[in-house]
């Protein structure tokens, strides 16, 4: 496999306002000749390209992917793609294909069963099965590209597939697990928490979170033989690593923990 390859008058208090009187009409202009409409039409907008197709983009990706052409996939990349899990710059993307294909001279791709959808009139993304040969192996895998319309047409803006997804979701599952865990380790060191969960029957749980809510919402329940019942609720901020309980009073956290809470959170925000 190859390495990272893809908006009248009017009556007040019985007092009549009179129309005002029309204004001349203005003789009509003479009509222009079809060359003169159209060297006297102004050009273009860049904008026009967010109506364009990106189906000729998909084609012209895997053309040159098939001549392993990486100088020719300069111009259908955008500046940033993000690449298989990883936002690279556009000179980074080059060069990765710039080696793969000097390893596999023998590349060649073709794609099957491509769909495009537009989730807006600027957006595009392309779904596929990738198939292609290397070394006299023949393998395929389902790919996706997401495309982003610029003054030139659309270019590529996201290339993955399907194992690199899983893999992404997953590491971004891990990091959420560790942002909630990190906000509950803070409150379960501040002071009054701590003292509080001495007591074998009592917990905490997540109550909800980002990003329905721009802070944690925790609570401290205690464990009966029917179940638990919550007895507080404390905010804490993973911007911040600042937590308050539910009448609004900052409780005094530790600066590591709050630290941690920080780190941990700050790209899944």
């Amino acid at each position: 496999m190859l390495c990272a390859l893809v908006l009248a008058c009017s009556k007040q208090a019985g007092v009549e306002t009179k129309p005002k009187p029309a204004p001349p009409s203005t003789p009509a202009a003479p009509t222009q000749s079809v060359e003169a409409r159209a060297s006297a039409a102004p050009s273009v907008p860049a904008a026009v390209a967010v109506l364009a197709p990106a189906e000729p983009v998909v084609a012209r990706w895997n053309e040159l992917h098939g001549r392993r052409d990486a100088n020719g996939l300069a111009d259908v990349y955008a500046d940033t793609v993000e690449f298989y899990g990883e936002k690279l710059p556009k000179e980074r993307v080059l060069a990765l294909k710039r080696a793969a294909f000097q390893k596999a001279p023998d590349y060649t791709q073709s794609l099957a069963g491509l769909k495009v959808t537009r989730p807006s009139a600027d957006r595009a993304r392309a779904e596929f099965t990738k198939s292609w040969t290397q070394s006299g192996k023949t393998s395929s895998i389902a790919a996706v590209l997401e495309l982003a319309a610029a003054p030139s047409g659309f270019k590529v803006t996201k290339e993955t597939d399907g194992p690199s997804e899983i893999k992404r979701a997953k590491r971004a599952e891990l990091a959420w697990d560790a942002c909630n865990g990190a906000a509950m380790d803070l409150l379960s060191h501040t002071e009054d928490v701590s003292e509080t969960l001495k007591d074998k029957r009592m917990g905490l749980h997540m109550g909800s979170g980002p990003p329905d809510d721009p802070t944690f919402s925790i609570a401290v329940h205690q464990e009966h033989s029917y179940g638990w019942e919550t007895l507080w609720w404390y905010d804490v901020d993973p911007k911040t690593g600042s937590a308050k309980n539910d009448m609004g009073e900052t409780l005094k956290v530790d600066a590591s923990f709050a630290r941690k809470v920080v780190d941990a959170c700050k790209d899944e925000l």
